[in-house]
């Protein structure tokens, strides 16, 4: 590498730090899409087979771009702690090299769900727009290791949990909620941690997705209760965790929800058989509770019952507690779809004109449909990844890029144009309107980007915040104009593209950070708040040093000591204001970096 290349390198590296450090985490990454899905509408992108990425190694934030421009306004990715058990080079989200252990080795390079969501690949995912991301999160700490999948394996033995244990899984859970607390406030994010994949699975051993008889069951299929009373320690374990965490730290404009996962609800209803909805989720402090509702896909389907579906939800409501931010509606479609590949067109129909209608009827906040794009979950094979007729289709495009059925249906059903093309930011979570309105249509986002989340007051800050991100609206927060959603877009009003409000005060000029001049722009905000007070330094140390001389009284030692002060003042003058001149001659001169000069 030449000299000059190496300066070149080193410049961008340092205007970049300095991007990071002052703006991370308000930085929202801006995705163009002309228009978006019903904002309840999310999916699933778990370890995605896409062939055209093979090379990139970028499937995790790829995917996430992809599911944004395909409408989408929630996501949920996988975190399992055997994502490097397979010895083939993909892993979760085909990227072992970046997440696993070197081979033979089996797992991840982090050693706790911190450590790994703070991961380049992971703090650009969560940068994304999205209104709420999913985390099937599973614990990583070392010391629960010697289980292979911890959870999974201590609740299927029946051995109870140890207190170190236990221990060790407080301690990982609560310091990843308060991570997720303190990095994302005032994003206006959400986060629903789910610590472990279909409870029942593991508490009866059968696979609801796959099973040909789902909902046939006796009582003989009732849970062993040793599992129950794993099942119940590892999960109020992790919520205490994490509700100690949200009410230590009292973050405002972000949200952390223990999401429970469930997988057998017919059988407990109709023949009240112990499984998780009836035995653990009345008693551990779920926020939300996940149905991964293959089994209601395929009964309500065979029945032909249409009000199966809110009986089967209604029933789900009086086991699970109410939580404030959403009432008595907090039961949410972790994992649900349509098998395109396999499903007859009573199926499709069904699927289409019965399920969605009737979930998002009764009130479900989120429908994550399984999945984006994968034709074969973590591992995929080389016949899978060439042959589309090897998949089953349970995806919102195939593996050559067109759209599926499904995705076609919801596009065309469910979603809405967007006139505008701002740069997109996170809205509420989608619970009913909390605020008071004579318009029953209008909307609120629970936080503004400056930190107004009512009922609380707004922040100190919040009018010198809103001239800078939001100029435009009243500087009444009363009013609320900087949560009010846009009914076309579903979004609430966009930020100044460009602009970052931090503790510096406003930075940033009219460009997006994706848009050509943006960081410069910022940079070149930074480097002038430094030069003014390295000049003000100066100047005070000039008034200082002609103070010492004109008292010194013909003193040598002080006549000497207020020279060398004034002559440095001057030295640092001069240099301040040159070092204006020489950055700016640089960086629009000779990198011809956008955006430097312009102001």
């Amino acid at each position: 590498m030449t000299t000059w290349n190496f300066v070149k390198t080193r410049l961008v590296i340092i205007l970049f730090t300095l991007i990071t450090i002052t703006a991370l985490p308000q930085i929202v990454l801006s995705i163009e899409r002309d228009f978006a899905l019903d904002r309840r509408l999310g999916v699933v992108h778990v370890g995605g087979n896409y062939p055209d990425r093979r090379t990139q190694q970028d499937f995790l934030t790829w995917g996430g771009v992809k599911a944004f421009q395909l409408g989408f306004n929630s996501l949920e990715v996988f975190i399992p702690s055997n994502m490097c058990f397979s010895q083939l080079p993909y892993a979760v989200y085909q990227a072992r090299s970046k997440y696993c252990e070197p081979p033979p080795g089996k797992w991840p390079l982090a050693q706790s769900l911190t450590e790994f969501v703070k991961h380049p690949d992971f703090a650009e995912l969560f940068s994304q727009p999205f209104n709420t991301f999913f985390l099937t999160a599973y614990p990583l700490n070392p010391g629960l290791r010697n289980y292979g999948r911890a959870e999974d394996a201590k609740i299927i033995t029946g051995i109870p949990y140890t207190q170190n244990e236990l221990n060790l899984l407080r301690e990982e859970y609560y310091n990843f909620t308060k991570y997720l607390l303190e990095t994302y406030k005032n994003t206006g994010k959400s986060f629903a941690i789910m610590p472990m994949v279909t409870m029942d699975r593991w508490l009866s051993g059968r696979d609801f997705e796959t099973d040909e008889n789902p909902g046939v069951c006796t009582t003989s299929d009732d849970a062993p209760q040793n599992r129950i009373d794993n099942m119940v320690a590892y999960h109020k374990t992790i919520s205490t965790a994490i509700h100690q965490a949200t009410q230590e730290v009292s973050a405002t404009g972000v949200n952390v929800y223990l999401t429970c996962e469930v997988n057998s609800v017919i059988c407990s209803m109709e023949k009240n058989v112990k499984a998780a909805i009836n035995t653990v989720i009345p008693y551990v402090g779920c926020d939300l509770v996940g149905y991964a509702g293959y089994e209601l896909r395929t009964i309500s389907y065979n029945r032909n019952d249409p009000t199966f579906i809110t009986r089967t939800l209604d029933y789900m409501a009086t086991k699970t507690p109410n939580h404030p931010d959403f009432g008595d509606k907090n039961i949410v479609f972790s994992e649900i779809g349509l098998q395109e590949q396999r499903a007859d067109n009573g199926m499709f129909t069904w699927f289409t004109k019965t399920f969605l209608p009737k979930a998002l009827g009764w009130g479900v906040p989120y429908i994550q449909f399984w999945s984006l794009g994968s034709c074969k979950t973590f591992f995929p094979g080389l016949a899978e990844q060439n042959n589309p007729n090897n998949c089953t289709g349970m995806w919102m495009f195939k593996p050559d890029g067109s759209p599926s059925k499904l995705y076609t249906f919801l596009k065309n059903t469910y979603s809405k144009s967007i006139t505008k093309s701002p740069t997109p930011k996170p809205s509420s979570s989608p619970t009913s309107n909390p605020f008071p309105s004579s318009d029953p249509n209008i909307g609120y986002a629970t936080c503004d980007s400056c930190g107004f989340c009512p009922p609380n007051a707004p922040p100190q800050s919040w009018e010198s915040c809103r001239s800078c991100l939001y100029p435009d609206i009243s500087s009444d927060p009363a009013l609320m104009e900087s949560l009010m959603i846009d009914p076309e877009t579903g979004l609430p009003p966009p930020v100044v593209s460009g602009r970052q409000y931090t503790f510096l005060g406003c930075l940033g000029g009219g460009a997006g950070f994706t848009e050509e001049g943006a960081v410069g722009g910022v940079v070149q905000s930074l480097l002038n708040i430094i030069f003014s007070v390295a000049g003000g330094i100066s100047f005070l140390y000039l008034i200082y040093g002609s103070y010492i001389i004109i008292t010194s009284q013909a003193n040598p030692e002080r006549l000497n000591y207020g020279k060398r002060v004034l002559y440095g003042a001057i030295a640092g003058l001069i240099f301040t204001i040159g070092s204006v001149f020489i950055v700016n001659f640089i960086a629009s001169g000779i990198l011809k970096i956008p955006g430097f000069g312009d102001s």
